[in-house]
Parts: structure tokens; C-alpha cells; sequence
């Protein structure tokens, strides 16, 4: 989880930097592709044990800047949904024709 920890503390770091400066943004997005077409790459336990806690930093630093947390993930992660959406997440954007049924891109807001 190291890897995880790193990767979270360098993006917010930075994102930190450029709010500072004065640059204000509606949004973080984030990507992290979760599944496959028809299942996803772990099972809930996993996500739980190992991402969730890093998206769920995520999402609080976007909304203490008052802005919008969105993740983008192809595949079928609907088993994880009503965790993002438990999490605050904001939009999810998928890119596969597995959740939706169509070969275009969707965005869900909750």
C-alpha cells in the first residue's frame, strides 16, 4: 500500500501547490481502472482493504476545497458503487461497454 500512499500524497501535494498559487479548478478526476468487461479486477474485501481508503482521501480533499471528486474506471465495477457513492464521490465516468451497453462513453452523477 506504500505505492498507493505515495502516488495520493505527490497527486494532493501538487494539486495543493497550484491551489495555492491561486488557481482554483471545478473538479479532480482520477483514474483507475477497475474491472474487466464482465467482473471486476479484485473483489469488494480487496477494494476495500486497499483503494478505498486512498479514494475516500481523495474525495475529502476535493470537498474540503469545495469542488467535485470524479474517478474514471472501465469496466464492470458496479459491485463498488455504493461504496463510491457511500464515499461522496461525485461523478464516475466509464469508458466500457460492459456497465453502460453502449460503446460511447457515460458519466453517472450521483
Amino acid at each position: 500500500m506504500d505505492i498507493f500512499s505515495h502516488l495520493l500524497e505527490v497527486n494532493l501535494s501538487l494539486l495543493e501547490m497550484v491551489w495555492d498559487a491561486g488557481y482554483e479548478f471545478d473538479s479532480i478526476f482520477w483514474w483507475d481502472d477497475m474491472g474487466y468487461k464482465h467482473s471486476q479486477f479484485f473483489s469488494l474485501r480487496m477494494y476495500r482493504n486497499l483503494l478505498k481508503p486512498f479514494h475516500q482521501r481523495a474525495i475529502d480533499w476535493a470537498h474540503a476545497k469545495g469542488i467535485k471528486a470524479h474517478l474514471h474506471s472501465c469496466g464492470d465495477i458496479n459491485v463498488f458503487i455504493p461504496d463510491l457513492v457511500g464515499m461522496g464521490l461525485d461523478a464516475e465516468s466509464a469508458g466500457s461497454k460492459g456497465r453502460h451497453g453502449s460503446d460511447s462513453p457515460q458519466t453517472d452523477l450521483w
